[in-house]
């Protein structure tokens, strides 16, 4: 998930350096602004909730109704670019980071989910995922940055009643936060809509759920890169969070360097803690025996061509002397070298067995730092 937001907030940015923002709640009503922000905080279903703001548009002013559709088209216009950085990043990844990737975007393209629905699945998925595979969705495939996020400011014009924002072309994305000065004046606003609505012009860009799904479940801040706590760093102090986020982001070391920073770090827990990563571990250790058991037969039926290219690749995933980025990049360069029927042969080999080179013995949900 964070591959996505890192995926997201470049292709925005990119776009945001030729096109002005429409900021079509400007001159509006608080009522007026106070209705879209419960429709868009609401927890209908998204069918729902792009029904309900698309009436609620129908009752804009002419100026608010036309830059509402230039926002709408502004954002179906960074979702096409989207999904086309997304098609061109597939054969990237491995192909249980693809699957994974595959069941995220069912899970988001299902509108008839509520958003806390959507984060319950995609948390599913994600628990289920292999550590080293959520660290390879993690990684941005773009030479892009997220845009900075401290800029920009709402003011509040004569009329108190009424909500602005200048419109303006920028080479950035900024989140949309009140100075220490003004915020009295609009704390009302502030207090009634979730911490994620307070970023406002990246929510109604994106059009999706990404961002907001989990900061509405739990309430909490969300920010490009954030994470939920790991199930066994339960309890463990903001420090501790940090301790294991830098290594886990760490793309400079081998699986096996990895493997033994992890161990060095629990070592320093408290038992409990200790108990709850050897639960972990295990299971996903056995996840791995289970594949191995079984790859021989899983690759029996297929083409000499495909075996071999199986058993290379599990002996890439084997090697713990390679970095991440490493691996990735002899993977990539054995499947861009064999012929797309081989390549599709795999398909069926390798996702959803939990098995990459070594398993980061860690998990992650994206949701939000610990407090």
């Amino acid at each position: 998930m964070t591959n996505l937001l890192f995926v997201i907030f470049a292709v925005i940015s990119s776009i945001l350096a030729q096109e002005t923002l429409p900021n079509f709640l400007s001159g509006l009503d608080r009522e007026t602004t106070f209705e879209f922000y419960n429709i868009e905080s609401s927890n209908l279903t998204k069918a729902e909730i792009i029904a309900r703001k698309q009436a609620w548009a129908a009752k804009l002013p002419p100026q608010n109704k036309e830059l509402y559709d230039q926002y709408v088209a502004f954002a179906n216009k960074v979702k096409q670019d989207l999904i086309t950085t997304h098609n061109n990043q597939r054969g990237a990844w491995s192909n249980n980071a693809e699957s994974i990737e595959q069941r995220i975007q069912q899970v988001l393209n299902d509108y008839s989910l509520t958003r806390e629905q959507e984060a319950t699945a995609l948390d599913a998925i994600l628990s289920e995922a292999p550590i080293e595979v959520q660290h390879e969705l993690s990684v941005p495939k773009t030479n892009q940055h997220p845009p900075n996020t401290n800029n920009q400011q709402f003011s509040v014009n004569s009329n108190p009643g009424t909500l602005t924002q200048p419109v303006k072309s920028r080479k950035q994305l900024d989140v949309v936060l009140p100075t220490p000065e003004r915020a009295a004046s609009i704390s009302d606003l502030f207090r009634k809509i979730d911490s994620e609505m307070k970023n406002l012009i990246a929510l109604l860009v994106l059009s999706l759920a990404v961002v907001s799904i989990s900061a509405h479940r739990k309430g909490g801040k969300v920010t490009p890169g954030s994470h939920e706590r790991p199930g066994f760093l339960k309890g463990l102090d903001q420090t501790k969070f940090t301790e294991y986020q830098q290594i886990l982001h760490n793309n400079a070391l081998t699986k096996k360097q990895f493997r033994a920073a992890v161990e060095q770090f629990v070592a320093n827990l408290p038992a409990d803690n200790k108990k709850l990563y050897a639960e972990w571990k295990t299971k996903h250790e056995n996840k791995h025996k289970e594949f191995d058991a079984a790859f021989n037969t899983k690759i029996a039926g297929l083409s000499k061509d495909a075996q071999e290219l199986a058993k290379k690749i599990k002996g890439i995933h084997e090697n713990l002397d390679l970095t991440r980025s490493e691996e990735r990049t002899q993977i990539q360069a054995l499947r861009q070298a064999a012929p797309d029927s081989v390549r599709k042969e795999l398909r069926g080999v390798f996702p959803g067995h939990g098995h990459h080179g070594h398993h980061r013995n860690g998990q992650r949900k994206v949701s939000k730092a610990p407090n």
